[in-house]
């Protein structure tokens, strides 16, 4: 409101300078965290590979998947928790699942602020591996960590969901269930870990299950793969079961070439958007595919298949957002390069029509496990790079919502660096310990890119600038540094 004729009290204007500062510190926050990307790798140690990530609900994210135990030579489950920026907060290596080799496939959250992962280990003794679920608190403390499954059978959890009325339910693979064959597994487990139940499901092949959600009418929809013994390809399936895990339908991909379901969500209406790989029968090499089935399991809308280039690609990961487009997170190979990269698409489902693509990597092999939106609109997602050395290295890409990366890290390490006067009026200093090229970006309160380019001398005209506060983003190929300063 506007009051006229009166003349400003100087108490209320000192107060409401006050005010407006603070609202201006505010937005600051909020354009900082909105404009915070990072493409970064983690060397915990060799063999590393990220599976899964997770945003957290008070900043940061939380990820977690396997590492080779140079010493013992067997792989071993990590959990690594990093901030807004990508910046390592804590990671821990359970060794204490198994003896040999075991492997994280997903965690999530639960309802008591704790966390759940899930996967499979090796039993030393009998060579087969069993199914494993490790629950953390959010400092990465042990809560506990069981093995499930039969001896002698192989088991192995590769999703795991917190039920609503309480109780966790996972799925995988168990060749319990028929002899000789491994059956899509699902069991249900109470909070404490506790094995409560489970049932089978699939064909006489080898069958798999790779995502459970609970549905609406108290059931479940699974999605996974079936090996068909009469053509000898392998089938994308989805089956819905109601509250008591009793099959109501199931559906078969069913054609003459392999096809791959790994990831499912349920839209609005009801129906299944499924992504994964479908052969080429022409090129022999899998292309990714997008396929969206009824409500009911009656109809198959659509399918899709998008081929990057001359060899395999596959899809991970998918998410739709407000404007009902598709997202798909997964790897292409760059059949030139004769590399693998990490990569994610934008399709519109009316057409299959490919309306973005971002390919993230270098001349090695990337690729991503998972992704998913953040609170920020952007994208999170996790997966593995090869080093220099033919190692891998955990691999986190915070994109914005264009799946961008405007700040590049492949090797984080801290670099002394400050920035002077500031206030300013004609120009910044930059006093940096490193020979390293550095580039820089000036952006102003609302993130609106002012300047971007390499900085060739330790100076930064700034004289043509208008009062008020901006930002100064500073990075190299292995360092990032972000400072605030006042332009009188």
């Amino acid at each position: 409101m506007r009051i006229l004729e009166q003349k400003p009290n100087q108490k209320i204007l000192k107060i409401m300078k006050k005010i407006y500062f603070l609202l201006i510190a505010l937005l600051l926050n909020v354009s900082i965290y909105a404009q915070i990307t990072f493409e970064n790798t983690y060397d915990f140690s060799t063999g590393d590979d990220a599976t899964d990530v997770l945003e957290l609900d008070g900043g940061g994210y939380l990820v977690c998947g396997n590492v080779f135990d140079d010493t013992n030579g067997d792989y071993d489950v990590f959990v690594a928790k990093f901030d807004a920026n990508g910046n390592e907060t804590w990671s821990e290596i359970y060794v204490g699942v198994g003896v040999e080799d075991d492997f994280a496939e997903k965690i999530t959250e639960t309802s008591d602020g704790n966390f759940i992962i899930c996967g499979s280990t090796t039993d030393e003794t009998n060579g087969d591996t069993e199914a494993f679920l490790l629950k953390i608190n959010s400092a990465g403390t042990e809560i506990f960590n069981k093995t499930y499954g039969v001896v002698g059978d192989d088991d192995i959890f590769y999703y795991i969901t917190e039920l609503e009325g309480g109780g966790l339910a996972a799925v995988g693979s168990s060749t319990e269930g028929t002899e000789g064959f491994t059956d899509g597994w699902l069991a249900f487990i109470d909070d404490d870990g506790t094995f409560v139940d489970e049932f089978f499901y699939g064909l006489n092949g080898n069958d798999e299950l790779n995502v459970i959600i609970e549905t609406t009418d108290g059931g479940f929809i699974m999605v996974g793969n079936s090996y068909d013994e009469a053509n000898g390809d392998i089938d994308g399936m989805l089956i819905k079961v109601n509250e008591n895990a009793d099959q109501q339908w199931i559906v078969y991909s069913n054609t003459t070439a392999d096809e791959l379901f790994n990831d499912l969500i349920i839209l609005e209406n009801g129906d299944y958007l499924i992504v994964g790989a479908e052969e080429d029968v022409t090129n022999g090499d899998l292309d990714m595919a997008l396929t969206r089935i009824s409500s009911n399991g009656s109809t198959e809308l659509y399918s899709y298949t998008f081929d990057y280039d001359g060899d395999d690609d596959n899809a991970y990961s998918v998410y739709v957002d407000k404007n009902d487009d598709v997202f798909i997170g997964g790897y292409v190979t760059n059949f030139d390069a004769g590399d693998t990269d990490a990569y994610l698409v934008l399709i519109d489902p009316a057409t299959g029509d490919i309306l973005g693509e971002v390919i993230y990597g270098d001349a090695y092999d990337e690729h991503f496990n998972n992704f998913s939106f953040t609170s920020d609109n952007g994208f999170i997602c996790a997966g593995s790079q090869e080093d220099d050395n033919g190692d891998s290295d955990v691999y986190l890409v915070k994109a914005n919502e264009e799946g961008e990366v405007t700040t590049r890290i492949d090797k984080i390490e801290n670099i002394a660096m400050t920035i002077s006067p500031n206030p300013a009026v004609d120009y910044i200093n930059i006093h940096a310990n490193t020979t390293d090229a550095l580039n820089f970006t000036l952006t102003d309160v609302s993130g609106k890119i002012i300047e971007k380019k390499a900085l060739t001398t330790n100076q930064i005209d700034v004289s043509n600038l208008n009062s008020g506060i901006y930002f100064l983003n500073i990075e190299s190929k292995t360092s990032k540094n972000m400072f605030k300063f006042i332009k009188k």
